[in-house]
C-alpha cells in the first residue's frame, strides 16, 4: 500500500489531503498448489484531490442564498494481473475497470414549520435503536439543509480499457424540498445499449416526532415501492411499514 499526502495553506491555515493519491497491491498464494501457487494479483489506484470551495450565490437581490457551493472529484481504477503471463509484450492485465465522479453540493435556507420541542418521552427508558432501516439519506440531509447533485461514470473492459465492454453513467440528486420535505433521486443508465437499467426515488416527510418515508424503485423489469412510518427515537420499536413489488 502506498498513499501520497499533501499539506498546503489556505487563508494562512494549514491544510491536509490525507489520500491525494494512494495505490494497492494484493495477492494469495496456496500451500498446497505445487504448479502456480499464486492467484492473480489485484492492483488499485484512487485519486481524491478533496473538495473545491466556490463560495456562495445570492438570488432574487439577495433575498435567497445558496452557500457553502463545493465541487468535489474523485477517481479510481482496478485491474488484475496473472502473474505467469506477464512477459515484456504483454504486462496481462485483466478485468479492467475505471470509474470518476463529480459532485456539485451546497446548503440552501429553509423556512421552518416546527418550533416547539420534540417528545423525548422515551428517552429514559432504553437506548435508541440501532438498526433503523430507514434511508440514511434523510438524516445526513436535513441535518445540515444540504443538497447534492453528483455524476459518475464506469467503464469496465476484460483486456483494454480503452475497448470498454461496459459504460454506465450514474445520477444521483438528494436535497430537501422544505424544512420538512426531504427528496433523493438516482438513476443507473447503460450508455453502450442506452438503456435505463434502475432508477428510484425516495420522499421523506418530517412530522415532529414522526417521519414517513416514501420510496419507488424500478430495476430492469421490476417495481417495487415501500411506504414506513416510524418514531424519530425509536425506529424498529414504533414502525408502521407496507411495501410489494411485481414485474411489468
Amino acid at each position: 500500500d502506498n498513499k501520497w499526502q499533501l499539506k498546503y495553506l489556505q487563508g494562512g491555515n494549514e491544510k491536509r489531503l490525507n489520500e491525494l493519491f494512494s495505490t494497492s497491491s494484493s495477492t494469495s498464494a496456496s500451500l498446497y498448489k505445487k504448479k502456480h501457487p499464486l492467484s492473480p494479483i489485484s492492483h488499485r489506484a484512487y485519486f481524491r484531490p478533496g473538495n473545491l470551495s466556490l463560495g456562495s450565490i445570492a438570488l432574487n437581490n439577495g433575498n435567497y442564498k445558496l452557500g457553502s457551493l463545493a465541487m468535489g472529484y474523485g477517481a479510481q481504477f482496478s485491474v488484475q494481473q496473472n502473474p505467469y503471463l506477464v512477459h515484456w509484450d504483454d504486462f496481462s492485465l485483466r478485468s479492467q475497470y475505471f470509474a470518476h465522479s463529480i459532485a456539485l453540493s451546497g446548503s440552501a435556507p429553509y423556512r421552518i414549520y416546527f418550533t416547539e420541542k420534540k417528545n423525548r418521552m422515551f428517552e429514559g427508558f432504553a437506548v435508541t435503536d440501532t438498526s433503523a432501516t430507514v434511508s440514511s439519506f434523510v438524516a445526513d440531509t436535513a441535518a445540515n439543509n444540504t443538497w447534492s447533485l453528483s455524476l459518475t461514470h464506469d467503464l469496465y473492459a476484460p483486456k483494454d480499457i480503452f475497448r470498454a465492454e461496459s459504460s454506465n453513467l450514474r445520477v444521483g440528486l438528494s436535497c430537501k424540498i422544505t424544512d420538512n420535505w426531504s427528496l433523493i433521486y438516482s438513476n443507473y443508465y447503460n450508455l453502450k445499449t442506452r438503456d435505463m437499467i434502475s432508477q428510484g426515488i425516495n420522499l421523506s416527510r418530517d412530522l415532529h416526532c414522526w417521519k414517513l418515508d416514501v420510496s419507488i424503485n424500478r430495476r430492469n423489469e421490476y417495481w417495487d415501492y415501500r411506504i414506513v412510518l416510524f418514531n424519530t427515537l425509536l425506529p424498529d420499536a414504533l414502525k408502521f411499514q407496507t411495501r410489494d413489488s411485481k414485474k411489468y
